[in-house]
């Protein structure tokens, strides 16, 4: 079941820092989580709640009308999301459609003035561990240019992430600058910081009965 894409801009609000990161969490910590997911359980009657109904007892796996129930909710949330599986209590198991994420925010910063190029770099990962990014080169002169030239990697880190929150803000998404020794400016998205963003705006959504991070079940 797909996704859709979105025009989005993003914004990178301050968490916990990843060494060499701004405005990130820790990707590799072990809290059991998937990942970018998150479970929504949605009010009886009610398209989600029909339609997962259905599919459960039909064994199928397509539906046209939760497709375009998920297409309405990911530009309301202004995120590409799809649904990853149906639980057996009926619940959604929305994902963040992340190269599609990606391949927008990238189409945003190059409408930049301040952006003299950037390109995603596709890195070999996990459904946990996901390592695509962005390498973004600021436009001589320009302020995202001065923050990225700052003499300490973590200052010019920070001011990069800034100065790009102030550009293009977002309720949800959640981004981590790093700066190298050439100026060379990396981005990627906190999938487990944008989820839970997304958590909580789905939680104010009228029909949503709860939503929560999909947590992993472990054996001791």
């Amino acid at each position: 079941m797909g996704g859709v894409a979105l025009t989005l801009t993003i914004a990178w609000p301050l968490l916990s820092h990843v060494p060499g990161w701004a405005g990130g969490t820790v990707a590799a910590d072990q809290e059991p989580l998937a990942v970018g997911q998150m479970l929504a359980k949605f009010a009886a009657g009610s398209v989600p709640d029909s339609e997962a109904t259905r599919l459960l007892a039909s064994g199928e796996s397509a539906s046209h009308a939760l497709d375009a129930f998920v297409e309405e909710l990911s530009a309301m949330l202004d995120v590409p999301l799809f649904v990853r599986q149906i639980t057996s209590g009926r619940e959604l198991v929305l994902e963040i459609e992340r190269s599609r994420a990606l391949e927008t925010v990238a189409d945003r910063l190059r409408n930049s003035p301040d952006v003299l190029n950037v390109r995603i770099d596709r890195v070999a990962g996990t459904q946990r561990y996901w390592m695509d990014r962005l390498l973004l080169e600021p436009a001589p002169g320009s302020e995202l240019g001065r923050a990225a030239s700052l003499a300490s990697e973590a200052r010019a880190a920070e001011a990069v992430r800034r100065q790009l929150a102030v550009q293009f803000p977002h309720p949800h998404y959640v981004l981590a600058a790093r700066v190298d020794s050439q100026q060379q400016v990396t981005l990627r998205i906190d999938l487990k910081a944008t989820a839970m963003n997304l958590i909580k705006a789905l939680r104010a959504l009228i029909g949503v009965e709860y939503a929560q991070p999909n947590f992993i079940a472990t054996v001791n």
